[in-house]
C-alpha cells in the first residue's frame, strides 16, 4: 500500500492511471520474464478507482519450475488522498493464487474505509 495525501491528489491519480493504461494490453520482457498488464473488474471505491492485473512469467530452469507472479492492483482517489494497493503472489505456473482477486478486493475496500 502506498498513500499520497495533498492538494495534488487528483492530478497524481490521473497521472498514475494514464501510466498504467499506457501499458494495458502490452507485453514486455525484463530480466528473462514476460510481463503483461490488463484492466480487471473490481468494486468501485472512494471518489474514483480503477483496477489492474499484472502478470509475470519466469521460464523454468534446470533447477526450478516455471513461475508466475500475479499482482492485482487498485488505484483509488478519495478526497485529497491517492491509495495504491497491490499484492504480489509468486507460484509455480498452473497453481492457483494464494489470495484470490475477490479476497484482494475485500482487503482493498477495508483499507479505503480505514483511510477515508
Amino acid at each position: 500500500e502506498t498513500l499520497f495525501v495533498g492538494p495534488g491528489a487528483a492530478d497524481r491519480y490521473t497521472a498514475l492511471t494514464q501510466l498504467f493504461d499506457a501499458c494495458v494490453g502490452t507485453s514486455w520482457t525484463e530480466v528473462g520474464s514476460t510481463n503483461r498488464l490488463a484492466r480487471r473488474s473490481a468494486p468501485a471505491l472512494g471518489d474514483r478507482s480503477v483496477a489492474y492485473r499484472g502478470t509475470s512469467t519466469e521460464p523454468a530452469t534446470s533447477t526450478t519450475a516455471e513461475l508466475t507472479t500475479r499482482s492485482p492492483v487498485q488505484l483509488v482517489l478519495t478526497g485529497d488522498t491517492v491509495i495504491e494497493l497491490f499484492s504480489i503472489d509468486t507460484r509455480n505456473t498452473g497453481n492457483p493464487p494464494r489470495l484470490t482477486e475477490a479476497e484482494f478486493d475485500r482487503i482493498a475496500a477495508r483499507a479505503v474505509t480505514v483511510v477515508g
